[in-house]
């Protein structure tokens, strides 16, 4: 009996744990966005980096890029060389 219980208390445990950590992935958004230059030009090869971490990407041909995961309240690290980093708050937001 004690066994029993023991087993299902653990099967328990389990399945909030999982639940748990599903919701915390669940908060987490894709972020698009196009980076151009002062006159609407999009900019291939910007690296689109979240502040922080090692969750970056870099633009493609038309300035366009999708990061995956991202807390809606990153702040985004934004550099190409021969420009200035710019540094832009989310704030909740899933498009730049």
């Amino acid at each position: 009996m004690k066994r029993k219980i023991s087993i299902l208390l653990r099967g328990i445990c389990l399945t909030l744990l999982s639940t748990f950590s599903l919701v915390l992935t669940a908060q987490n958004v894709t972020l698009r966005g196009t980076v151009t230059d002062t006159k609407g030009e999009p900019l291939v090869g910007v690296t689109v980096q979240v502040q922080g971490t090692t969750l970056g990407t870099v633009t493609d041909v038309e300035g366009n890029f999708t990061l995956l995961n991202v807390p809606p309240n990153a702040t985004l690290e934004i550099t190409y060389v021969g420009m200035r980093p710019q540094v832009i708050a989310l704030n909740g937001r899933t498009t730049l």
